[in-house]
């Protein structure tokens, strides 16, 4: 199966519609795909460190698809990802980003110098192919560290893929010391073939913003819809230790977690604790998502973390808000991001 074959396919069948936007960066996904299955690489010593040896091919650009939210940046990877055969590793941007600082606080306490080199050659040997979703930098630091990271993988024979909302040149646009980043932003467009997928139809959305399961004002009774759900097989722990951390609920079955935003997202929890929560359940009921308005900036932007998240692990979600989806983040840092997080909301609501 390749990436093109696939998605003919899901044409054919009526699981997508079609969409010239996606068509083009199919046929930039098919490529790749057919240079390296066609020649596998192989890991060995090359002068003074170890890489993907492609012969006789060379090793193909990766691509950095960006666009609107809905646009089906995420699934035309995954799409390409399922197909591939040779070592490969998929992997949210926000959970690689802290597993690289874990890594360098890691070598830094062993006493390296700059570690990202080393660092780099580690994550090169685990896949040939490295697929990122949602690509997004927040601060100078990481950009510089990654500009290193990258430069590094490349050279290892990695073929780095990404999706991200923004082109690269609108990365950080805000950012202090935003001429700092430029260089960064020169080493994406070297190693990514980049491809628009444009602002058309939010395919997420084209049948309406149904919301079933989004709860908003009062009169709603969640334990009910607990009991339901978890098939009245409830738990009797007020509290959970998430890696390390303690996370107050109101009610947990085996397979359903019933808590509120502010335990959630008004904590200092990262992505490595959603994703344990995410693969200890498969229902989540979060209660009391309020108005986030500029005071509430970090909790917003984990709760677009949580979504990511979720999402990106098949989870179902209701949710219980004081407004609208569209009112709970009007204004701040995050309210771009939350384009998207409505947007996989609204998916989410088919799960359950």
């Amino acid at each position: 199966m390749t990436p093109k074959h696939t998605y003919n396919l899901r044409i054919e069948a009526g699981h997508l519609r079609a969409d010239a936007d996606q068509a083009y960066a199919v046929d930039s996904l098919q490529e790749i795909h057919e240079i390296l299955e066609a020649s596998p690489a192989v890991w060995q010593p090359f002068g003074h460190y170890n890489r993907w040896n492609y012969m006789p091919k060379t090793r193909p650009m990766g691509f950095y698809f960006y666009g609107t939210v809905g646009r089906g940046k995420s699934m035309l990877m995954n799409l390409f990802f399922k197909t591939l055969t040779v070592p490969k590793r998929r992997v949210h941007f926000h959970t690689f980003m802290n597993e690289i600082h874990e890594r360098m606080n890691s070598q830094q306490t062993s006493g390296q110098q700059d570690p990202v080199h080393e660092i780099a050659e580690q994550v090169a040997k685990e896949a040939q192919v490295l697929c990122f979703d949602e690509f997004y930098i927040s601060n100078i630091a990481d950009a510089m560290m990654l500009g290193r990271l990258f430069e590094k993988l490349a050279a290892c024979g990695v073929v780095i893929c990404a999706t991200s909302n923004w082109a690269p040149e609108d990365l950080f646009k805000d950012g202090h010391n935003r001429s700092l980043f430029k260089p960064f932003i020169a080493k994406i467009q070297k190693i990514f073939n980049i491809i628009s997928l444009g602002d058309g139809t939010d395919w997420r959305r084209k049948d309406g913003d149904k919301l079933p399961h989004v709860y908003v004002g009062q009169g709603h009774d969640l334990k009910k819809l607990f009991n339901t759900l978890s098939g009245q097989t409830s738990l009797k722990d007020t509290s959970l230790d998430v890696v390390g951390a303690t996370l107050a609920i109101i009610g947990h079955s085996p397979t359903v977690l019933h808590t509120t935003f502010g335990e959630l997202c008004g904590k200092n929890f990262a992505a490595d604790h959603y994703l344990h929560l995410a693969e200890a359940y498969r229902t989540f009921i979060i209660e009391d998502i309020p108005v986030m308005d500029d005071t509430l900036q970090d909790a917003a932007m984990r709760f677009v973390v949580l979504i990511d998240v979720l999402y990106e692990h098949g989870n179902a979600l209701v949710i219980h808000t004081e407004k609208t989806l569209q009112e709970i983040c009007p204004t701040g840092e995050s309210a771009f991001a939350f384009e998207r997080t409505i947007s996989r909301i609204i998916e989410m609501q088919k799960r359950l």
